[in-house]
């Protein structure tokens, strides 16, 4: 959807906006943090560039890191089924273990 919208807004005079394909890789780049606001802002102007980019950080960044947190912990949660022991008992032990081994 972002890769779209950006296709639309920014394609017609950005090179790494000028093909789906081409925005699909400059959305992940952007994601990963290596993006030029100062040409989308000419291009598309610079409400469209700042609303665009706060909602593709917020929903993708923030979302998709929830929903690896959410992965782990059940992940945890399972396999924690069969021992007891909670996660702060299983910290102090760890500590203890590392005093012991120095």
């Amino acid at each position: 959807v972002f890769s779209s919208a950006s296709y639309v807004f920014f394609g017609n005079r950005l090179k790494p906006f000028h093909t789906h394909f081409r925005s699909m890789m400059t959305c992940w780049r952007t994601l990963m943090g290596d993006f030029d606001m100062d040409s989308m802002e000419v291009v598309g102007g610079e409400m469209i560039t700042y609303i665009w980019m706060l909602c593709y950080q917020f929903l993708v960044l923030l979302i998709l890191l929830n929903m690896l947190l959410a992965i782990i912990m059940d992940t945890y949660t399972a396999v924690n089924q069969s021992n007891s022991m909670k996660i702060w008992s299983q910290i102090f032990e760890a500590v203890r273990t590392v005093k012991e081994t120095r």
